[in-house]
């Protein structure tokens, strides 16, 4: 048995029958492969070898691999030596091709989402109109003195803007992919609607301050707290529960019942800590007695885009109402892709789509609140 084991950077071992030839190897490739001058924060310099990237530069393909094996860029545990075989003959690709998970989009899953803006307009105006007018009790036929009925009207007027990202590919880059069974473009493709829909969906919380477009969170006329309760484990469950009920009514009792929210989007910081703090007997969670103490809340949903978005890091609930009465997203246009633009062997893709903010026009059914949260 070798005295000399090889430990990689994973923690597996395999024994050295020769570390003479080792040495040997690693000192060849030390004279030839390219040098590199490290300059440190103190400013002191030192040089390095790059030992791995001449290797394989310098190895035939089949030796490569071996090489690859042994250095950890290999993704199965055949040994180079088994047979006939190379590395790759005995793998099997699984059917299935993984991609990156992504946070949900809370956006669109909640919110009207309004299509009455046709494509290629620059603006839309919002129109309400208002009256003035009074009604006096008389005991003749006269109508000296009553006062008229006025009407008013006033206009709110937001930007529609274009979002647009592209992609590429070239003849011989397909032909490849197309030898290797990828859909080159339908992949790009996919990847471009992603990058649209998420960046409308980040912009219509946030907003964008520099183009006029309103966010949930930055709207100009909503109602926003920061409360002092602060939601956590260790908190009373009556005073957290206090806190909300008192939250989820404020737009019906400080509007005169004009308004009244019956949906809340909730931090999933928040939401964790209702779910698994028990009250009374155990029965019940703090959340299942929230959503009992708040009949007209009808739907709860969990919004990542609610979490930490306070100054100091507060978590956020918003109340708010559904359907047109509520938070409407603005779009003039889908995610629409656009027909290529062919150069000799190149080619490019482009994606639009078209996005006015966040109205919310009867803005008083809405109000978020953030808590603190430990």
């Amino acid at each position: 048995m070798s005295n000399f084991i090889l430990v990689d950077k994973h923690g597996r071992s395999q024994p050295i029958d020769d570390p003479g030839q080792l040495q040997a190897q690693i000192a060849m490739a030390a004279m030839n492969a390219p040098r590199h001058t490290m300059t440190r924060a103190d400013g002191s310099t030192s040089e390095f070898v790059d030992v791995q990237s001449w290797a394989l530069g310098q190895l035939k393909p089949r030796l490569r691999q071996a090489w690859c094996s042994v250095t950890n860029q290999r993704a199965d545990a055949f040994d180079a030596t088994l047979g006939a075989a190379g590395n790759q003959d005995l793998t099997q690709r699984l059917p299935e091709i993984l991609r990156e998970p992504l946070p949900p989009m809370s956006l669109r899953r909640d919110f009207f989402l309004d299509t009455s803006v046709q494509a290629g307009a620059l603006f839309y105006k919002q129109t309400r109109r208002n009256y003035t007018g009074e009604a006096q009790y008389t005991r003749s036929g006269r109508t000296t003195g009553v006062t008229e009925v006025q009407l008013g009207q006033t206009d709110l007027i937001k930007p529609m803007r274009y979002l647009v990202t592209k992609a590429s590919v070239d003849f011989f880059s397909q032909m490849s992919m197309n030898y290797m069974g990828v859909d080159e473009l339908g992949e790009k493709v996919r990847a471009m609607r992603q990058i649209l829909e998420r960046r409308i969906n980040d912009d219509g919380y946030s907003g964008v301050e520099s183009l006029d477009l309103d966010g949930v969170l930055n709207h100009q006329f909503l109602d926003r707290a920061v409360s002092a309760q602060t939601m956590s484990r260790a908190t009373d469950a009556d005073d957290m529960a206090e806190a909300i009920s008192e939250a989820s009514s404020y737009a019906y009792v400080n509007s005169d019942t004009v308004f009244e929210s019956n949906a809340a989007q909730v931090s999933p910081d928040i939401m964790r800590i209702w779910t698994s703090k028990r009250i009374g007997d155990g029965s019940d969670t703090l959340f299942e007695y929230i959503k009992k103490a708040n009949p007209q809340i009808t739907k709860w949903t969990v919004a990542r885009e609610l979490k930490g978005v306070g100054d100091s890091g507060e978590s956020g609930v918003l109340f708010y109402r559904q359907g047109r009465e509520g938070v409407r997203i603005m779009t003039s246009l889908p995610p629409t892709l656009i027909p290529p633009v062919n150069m000799g062997l190149h080619s490019e893709v482009y994606m639009v789509a078209g996005f006015g903010g966040c109205n919310i026009p009867e803005v008083g059914n809405c109000y978020l609140v953030l808590f603190p949260v430990a």
